[in-house]
């Protein structure tokens, strides 16, 4: 009987001592969990209300005229980036390439007539080295003072190439957004291409379409992570 006795008591001792190893906070759950830096992050925008412009006029294609300069079609030249729509352009000066785990992104601005300013970004999702991807999200955007014209397309095509020393893009439509109004900051890489609008509008725009090659800034003149 006393041998069942101290059995007993050593049972309970063990099964005190699981129980308190048990409910002692796992060691994992202080581990810090540092958070994916953010390098010229998708845009976020928060519309409260959808109305039409104080200004009717802002919505009419013909306004973008006063922003961007015309272009002679005869001085395009081939293979150079290309916006072609409602603001033509091409862009042949390097731009801001950077890779980030799955993404390589892509991103320049524009200084359009009249103090406008035109932001083009791309974002090369599930990113694993130079090559062809199918799932490349990009936008353009122009802005005057608080009011922002739109356009975007989430599943474009790409190449990055060697070394990603270029990206290359065959004809892509991006299609325009509602209007955006009464916005708080100027989209760019001092805002991380994010903004915050407090209403949105309707559009008559048409689509902007991409093609041709993007030169990437060399290494040493990246944006570090």
């Amino acid at each position: 009987m006393k041998g069942f006795k101290l059995l007993a008591t050593a049972v309970s001792l063990f099964a005190v001592c699981v129980f308190m190893v048990a409910c002692e906070e796992d060691p994992a759950r202080k581990v810090k969990v540092e958070s994916r830096p953010a390098v010229v992050p998708p845009p976020i925008v928060t519309s409260v209300v959808t109305n039409p412009p104080d200004d009717p006029s802002l919505a009419d294609p013909k306004k973008l005229l006063e922003f961007c300069p015309s272009i002679d079609a005869k001085a395009l030249e081939p293979d150079v980036f290309t916006a072609s729509g409602p603001c033509a352009l091409q862009q042949q000066e390097p731009v801001l390439c950077n890779s980030l785990q799955d993404d390589f992104l892509v991103a320049f601005t524009r200084k359009m007539e009249h103090d406008a300013t035109l932001v083009a970004y791309m974002n090369v999702e599930f990113y694993h080295g130079p090559g062809s991807y199918n799932h490349v999200e990009m936008f353009e955007t122009l802005q005057h003072g608080e009011n922002i014209y739109r356009w975007s397309n989430d599943v474009g095509q790409a190449t990055v190439g060697p070394h990603e020393a270029y990206i290359t893009l065959p004809k892509v439509e991006l299609e325009a957004e509602p209007m955006l109004f009464n916005c708080t900051n100027t989209l760019g890489p001092a805002t991380n291409y994010q903004f915050q609008c407090g209403r949105r509008g309707p559009t008559m725009l048409a689509s902007v379409v991409y093609s041709g090659k993007l030169q990437c800034l060399a290494p040493s003149k990246r944006v570090k992570n």
